[in-house]
């Protein structure tokens, strides 16, 4: 009886924390182009806006058949503290531009700022 007990029990755990990967699975949200920020400042130009627009309706696309997707955001600083500095100002302006403006939920965004040496100016978005 106790053995049977025990059987239900990993039965029932492992299907909830497996239906918990499948929405991840399921994410239709592919392909995201990044984005080359074209200014020198934290500000955004109107191309990165349109970039951004694009990105919020891939997005919401994707959300119509019912996939449970977030966007990462990922910044690359060069190394220094100026350069974390500026990445992180682009990260924020970037994640409340697709807040404010393309009214996308706050839990759907990640940012990530990764401290290999790329390219301060190039910003990834990846679907998890």
């Amino acid at each position: 009886m106790f053995r049977q007990f025990i059987l239900v029990v990993t039965i029932l755990i492992v299907g909830t924390v497996t239906a918990g990967r499948a929405s991840n699975a399921d994410c239709t949200l592919k392909n995201l182009p990044n984005l080359q920020y074209g200014s020198t400042s934290c500000r955004l130009n109107d191309d990165a806006k349109a970039h951004l627009a694009k990105i919020a309706q891939m997005y919401r696309d994707s959300a119509k058949s019912g996939a449970s997707c977030k966007i990462v955001i990922i910044g690359h600083p060069v190394a220094g503290d100026e350069s974390q500095e500026k990445v992180t100002c682009r990260l924020g302006v970037i994640q409340r531009h697709l807040m404010n403006t393309e009214g996308l939920d706050p839990q759907s965004l990640i940012t990530e700022s990764n401290g290999t040496a790329k390219d301060e100016n190039l910003f990834e978005f990846k679907a998890r």
